[in-house]
């Protein structure tokens, strides 16, 4: 979740002027995917996981959740967020078209929305992250390349703890998938 972003340059990437909140990294081999690009591998050896991602496509309203706390101080301004996803064959070209997403007072259906809808795609940007998702085996995988989509949002939030709510549209078959 980023505040102020600064103005774009053309091709430029967006890059948050705070990031507020960051729920971990996703890359787990820096410089060792295709072709110097960063992975994010999937531990299918050594932990015997079998999920690449979880589905959030609009098309099958798959919805994924997230929290986090905005600590007593100050309020956050939000501007934009970023939320990772790919689409299994695509190229670094993206294919994502679309993403709605809430921010909710409480989890998810219990809560109330403070912010956001399912109806309004709030993607400003989708771009090649230079993270490809890959099993720990085939570390240089080209199918499943990672885009970093920003949403607009625009709100200010109160100390407390939130949910994100959203769901993601592209134009393959496959995912879009967190």
């Amino acid at each position: 979740i980023g505040e102020a972003a600064q103005p774009l340059a053309a091709g430029a990437r967006r890059v948050p002027e705070a990031v507020l909140y960051d729920n971990g990294p996703i890359v787990t081999h820096a410089g060792g995917g295709f072709g110097g690009a960063d992975a994010s591998a999937l531990q299918d050896v050594s932990l015997g996981m079998g999920t690449y991602g979880f589905g959030h496509q609009i098309s099958a309203n798959n919805r994924v959740a997230d929290d986090f706390t905005v600590p007593a101080g100050s309020p956050w301004t939000i501007d934009t967020i970023t939320f990772y996803a790919y689409q299994t064959g695509s190229t670094t070209t993206s294919t994502m078209n679309d993403v709605r997403v809430q921010i909710w007072d409480g989890p998810p259906g219990t809560g109330s929305i403070v912010f956001g809808d399912l109806v309004t795609n709030r993607l400003a940007s989708s771009t090649f992250s230079n993270v490809y998702r890959v099993l720990e085996g085939t570390l240089t995988d080209t199918a499943r390349p990672i885009m970093a989509n920003v949403v607009t949002i625009g709100t200010t939030l109160p100390p407390g703890t939130y949910w994100l709510d959203w769901f993601t549209g592209g134009s393959l078959a496959s995912g879009p998938w967190a």
